[in-house]
């Protein structure tokens, strides 16, 4: 079975309560002294700008080739995850539609 691209956004995570409007992002890298905050609109407010996804915001920062996903944290119940691994678990939660109802 081919894998299926979905599109998650940062509203959709806060949406399903997985992260929180106004949660605190930082860096992985732990030496760079970097952070942002989602806002409620689900966008990345850094440096008084407005980034629509996480890879705008980490390319703003100077991380040109870097996932914005896997950039960027935030502190959950569970510790510290990466976007990324939160949003692996918004997809993990999604129900999928039986192959022969998708277009």
């Amino acid at each position: 079975m081919a894998d299926v691209d979905i599109e998650v956004t940062l509203m959709d995570l806060i949406n399903e309560g997985l992260i929180e409007a106004g949660a605190l992002l930082e860096s992985v890298d732990t030496d760079d002294d970097i952070e942002a905050t989602i806002t409620e609109d689900g966008q990345i407010l850094l440096d008084d700008r407005h980034f629509e996804t996480p890879d705008r915001a980490a390319r703003a920062v100077g991380e040109e080739t870097r996932d914005g996903w896997e950039y960027w944290t935030v502190a959950v119940d569970d510790g510290v995850l990466s976007l990324a691994e939160i949003r692996e678990t918004f997809i993990s939660k999604e129900p999928q539609a039986p192959i022969a109802a998708r277009p």
